[in-house]
């Protein structure tokens, strides 16, 4: 085993010479591993006795063993030699995760769990978390092993008797986000003109430099408000970084996390807020661009999940809810996923046309539906094709005239 000393000791007698003195005498070692061998104790000359110690680190297949070596020379420069093979004593250990079914690495060898692997006792084995990792559409943090432990390496020496060893892991929240809404305006920043341009932005990771986000926005003088909810992947201290150049400010939950409304080259500034796992909490980052070069970006940490850029799934635009005109209108749901419904909030019998736009102004669909009550639903199919995003529908009729325009996000 492992951490083993190893004694040995030997004579020779000779017909002539009668029992060889110690200086005859000639020890060495061979490790055997598989079908080759590595010298593990170089010649060793003029003694009758010796020992060495079974290393714990190293070669940690269990198809090894020892094979002693004694030569004994006469005074005619006679020889002769034998040996001694030593086998070692075996156990096993086996590895399993928290769900069953992830993988592990064993002494960089990827397993999925649960494994057994046999191993000589006292060698050191080193068993690896992989951190984050997928299972049947789930996300999965390492969370700790099962003596407690947080270290990704679990490092021990195979024990005599057969061990198991468990990684523990936390399920992640992965989101459906598609981004925030993005709403980018024009001039000083007071967000009291309509913005220029809106949009679904998928992340908040813009270095423009010295251009712009748009054709119709200018390179400087403008401002943006981002806004929607963000789903957390679990229950932690959370830390919002924003690095801009110029100003931004951040709210999270409703609460002022990060004001730094002042011009500035590219600075990081940073907020913390207990935030639970799957839940969504309102998010609104807003920012404004005075001269030079332009740059924003949104990113996120917790004490088990290293900072990145806060990622699309986890992002979500704002519910929006609809302006109510004469008659009323409601698409539900709204976001959607495939088709939309159109609810009639008042009585009313009339031939309607309907267009779909994006943001840019372009006529992505025409149609029309007659409705007359009782009928209240109304469904609006839209393009298989049609890009996850934010869009307008725009409602006519002549008789009543209706004219009302409803913003939709499709996941």
């Amino acid at each position: 085993a492992g951490g083993d000393l190893i004694t040995f000791s030997g004579r020779a007698d000779d017909a002539e010479d009668g029992t060889l003195p110690p200086d005859a005498l000639t020890w060495w070692i061979d490790f055997h591993h598989d079908d080759h061998t590595h010298p593990a104790l170089e010649p060793l000359h003029g003694v009758a006795q010796g020992s060495f110690l079974v290393p714990q680190i190293g070669e940690i297949d269990d198809n090894v063993w020892y094979r002693i070596y004694l030569e004994a020379t006469d005074s005619e420069g006679l020889s002769k030699t034998t040996f001694v093979d030593v086998f070692p004593r075996k156990t096993t250990f086996s590895v399993l995760t928290e769900p069953a079914g992830l993988q592990l690495s064993v002494d960089g060898k990827t397993v999925t769990a649960p494994a057994t692997t046999v191993s000589v006792v006292g060698i050191q084995r080193a068993v690896r978390a992989i951190q984050l990792q997928s299972l049947d559409e789930q996300l999965y943090l390492f969370d700790s092993w099962q003596d407690g432990s947080t270290d990704p390496i679990f490092s021990f020496l195979a024990p005599e008797e057969p061990q198991e060893i468990t990684a523990r892991y936390l399920p992640l929240s992965i989101g459906s986000g598609t981004g925030l809404e993005a709403l980018y305006y024009i001039g000083p920043p007071t967000f009291q003109a309509p913005p220029v341009l809106v949009r679904i932005d998928t992340t908040v990771n813009f270095d423009w430099d010295d251009g712009s986000p748009a054709p119709q926005i200018p390179v400087d003088n403008f401002h943006v408000r981002w806004q929607g909810t963000v789903e957390p992947y679990l229950s932690a201290e959370h830390t919002f970084y924003v690095t801009s150049d110029d100003g931004v400010r951040l709210w999270v939950n409703d609460q002022l996390l990060i004001d730094q409304w002042v011009p500035q080259p590219p600075t990081e500034t940073q907020g913390s807020i207990f935030l639970d796992g799957g839940q969504r909490y309102n998010i609104r980052l807003e920012y404004f661009e005075q001269g030079g070069g332009a740059l924003v970006q949104l990113s996120w940490s917790n004490p088990r999940l290293p900072k990145e850029i806060i990622p699309r799934s986890q992002l979500y635009p704002t519910v929006l809810t609809n302006p109510t005109g004469t008659f009323g209108f409601q698409l539900v749901p709204n976001p959607t996923g495939e088709d939309l419904v159109l609810d009639v909030l008042a009585d009313v019998e009339a031939p309607f046309r309907y267009e779909i736009f994006n943001p840019q102004g372009q006529r992505l669909l025409r149609g029309r539906f007659d409705i007359a009550p009782p009928e209240r639903l109304v469904l609006i199919e839209l393009p298989d094709d049609l890009p996850p995003g934010m869009y307008f529908l725009k409602l006519y009729a002549p008789v009543p005239k209706v004219e009302e325009v409803l913003r939709f996000v499709k996941h």
